[in-house]
């Protein structure tokens, strides 16, 4: 018989987990458990006070993330990678041209 276990470092990738905004500066009227969203300055409601931190909900209430330096999560209504400087979240790498090109042609809507 096998015996289920948890796998600890698991717990430490935390910028693993995809965020789904970060410019939404008011909590969703029915979140699922486990949607995430960076915080903008000025949040309001359940997030107030939490400006520039990772929300997540547990299924009843929000938690909250202090980022450290470096932290870094996907955002996926920008499809963009974002870290977190110690003073801002910032893109890590801007959409070249090329990059742009290529994925409208992918998608196919072509440029």
């Amino acid at each position: 018989m096998s015996t289920p276990y948890k796998v600890p470092v698991r717990d430490y990738f935390e910028w693993q987990t995809k965020v789904l905004d970060k410019d939404l500066g008011t909590p969703p009227v029915s979140p699922t458990k486990g949607d995430r969203y960076i915080l903008p300055s000025g949040s309001t409601g359940a997030w107030s006070g939490h400006d520039t931190e990772i929300a997540e909900y547990n299924g009843s209430s929000w938690d909250f993330i202090v980022p450290f330096t470096f932290f870094t999560a996907w955002v996926e209504d920008e499809e963009e990678m974002y870290y977190w400087n110690a003073v801002s979240w910032s893109r890590v790498l801007q959409k070249s041209e090329e990059y742009q090109r290529r994925y409208a042609l992918l998608v196919g809507g072509g440029m």
